[in-house]
């Protein structure tokens, strides 16, 4: 009998396992609407045929002496019906299981994925081969091996398997600023419930309207959040009192760099606005946030933010810390940086390219993250065919933010069509 495989933690995932509890699962999720209902043996064919060529997706997480680590599926992974809210909180048991979970219902396809096997970009390619290679035995056609679809008789690349981040580290470290932010709460929904809001808009309007500002979709969407939340602030909180207003934006390191990895390879930085600042106009905001995407995303700056992130990882007291010991005090790490020094984050993970068989098949596509320990209400968005679909998922039973971000759209001119999940 051949022994299993089993992969270390790439630098960014060593975090998701230790901050893991009963209230919080770092995770995300992607999902296709067909326009036909699924076939469920035909999806579990298609899991299959990716299971040779995406071998990192198809992992448990487990624990040894000093590090978790990820080890290859024993069986079969099957395809489950979605019936659930989305990233509904795992159990130890089990991630023990399965890292990732496919799931099914009616004419949607779903990918809900453990922050610890790949970042959402990662994610993206798995769930586009999926998608394609369902598409491909469902209706027998031929999808273009390119652009991110791959010939899956091919062998994994070391590159696409192995931790990227030691690749790319600088000699000198960069240290981000931490200071703690607003945070926008109030009283939750019972148990681990979540409702998801998605606005779809046409993404050329969208980009028009970023365009008239100087900016990019993301900054301009950044610059709509941070003033939504300001509004909120300044109801909530006397003046004196007000801390900044942070959005976190995960960027992904493979444009940067130019490295293939389907591991884990994204960072994520904090843009901020300090609310007793002289107040911005919302084109003055926009170009703000665009000046602080560019200089933190800068090949200088993120190459010193890996080294600083290595550095942690490779304390000599941390190594030798056995897991209980080293899951606290990441712990800890996590409660003073982790989320307090953002008030929400938004992550957009952009236009995905494809082929022209999915718009024959393919009516939508989604992309959710889970919420977090003090991000109690999160947002995401992606583009497919022209429309931008941007979804908040929050834990608290006020849609106050949603509301005000959404009906900003619309005053800028950009219809907004609402889908909800109670």
């Amino acid at each position: 009998m051949s022994k299993k495989k089993w992969y270390r933690l790439d630098n960014a995932a060593v975090a998701f396992p230790a901050i893991f509890n009963k209230i919080y699962t770092p995770q995300y999720r992607l999902s296709a609407t067909l326009k036909d209902n699924i076939d469920k043996d035909i999806l579990d064919q298609a899991i299959a045929d990716l299971r040779k060529r995406f071998p990192t997706f198809f992992v448990s997480l487990k624990n040894g002496l000093f590090w978790h680590y990820l080890e290859e599926l024993k069986k079969p992974l099957l395809s489950k019906l979605d019936y659930a809210y989305p990233l509904t909180i795992k159990s130890s048991s089990d991630l023990k299981k399965s890292c990732i979970q496919i799931l099914y219902y009616e004419n949607r396809i779903a990918v809900e994925v453990f922050h610890a096997v790949s970042d959402g970009d990662g994610g993206l390619i798995f769930f586009r081969n999926l998608v394609s290679r369902y598409l491909e035995l469902k209706y027998n056609e031929t999808i273009k091996k390119e652009n991110g679809i791959y010939n899956l008789d091919d062998e994994p690349t070391l590159e696409e398997i192995e931790d990227a981040f030691p690749k790319c580290k600088a000699e000198s470290r960069y240290v981000r600023p931490n200071n703690r932010a607003f945070h926008y709460t109030g009283e939750f929904l019972p148990g681990t419930k979540v409702i998801r809001v998605t606005g779809i808009m046409d993404s050329n309007l969208v980009k028009e309207k970023a365009h008239e500002y100087e900016v990019s979709v993301t900054a301009f969407l950044d610059a709509l959040l941070i003033e939504c939340l300001q509004e909120i602030q300044e109801k909530k909180v006397r003046f004196k009192k007000q801390r900044i207003i942070g959005v976190g934006v995960p960027y992904d390191l493979r444009r940067i760099f130019h490295i293939n990895s389907l591991r884990n390879f994204a960072l994520k930085t904090d843009i901020t606005i300090d609310p007793k600042l002289p107040k911005y106009s919302f084109k003055e905001l926009c170009l703000e946030l665009q000046r602080q995407i560019k200089s933190e995303t800068s090949s200088q700056k993120v190459a010193g933010a890996v080294s600083q992130n290595l550095f942690l990882q490779n304390l000599n007291f941390l190594k030798i810390s056995p897991l209980s010991l080293k899951d606290i005090i990441i712990n800890i790490g996590f409660n003073i940086i982790g989320e307090k020094n953002e008030s929400i984050t938004l992550s957009n993970i952009g236009v995905i390219p494809h082929d022209d068989i999915w718009d024959k098949y393919v009516d939508s596509v989604h992309f959710l993250i889970s919420t977090g320990i003090y991000h109690h209400d999160i947002a995401s968005s992606i583009t497919y065919n022209g429309k931008l679909y941007l979804s908040f998922i929050r834990k608290l039973k006020n849609a106050e933010l949603e509301r005000l971000f959404f009906s900003k759209l619309v005053s800028l001119g950009i219809p907004v069509e609402i889908q909800a999940s109670e």
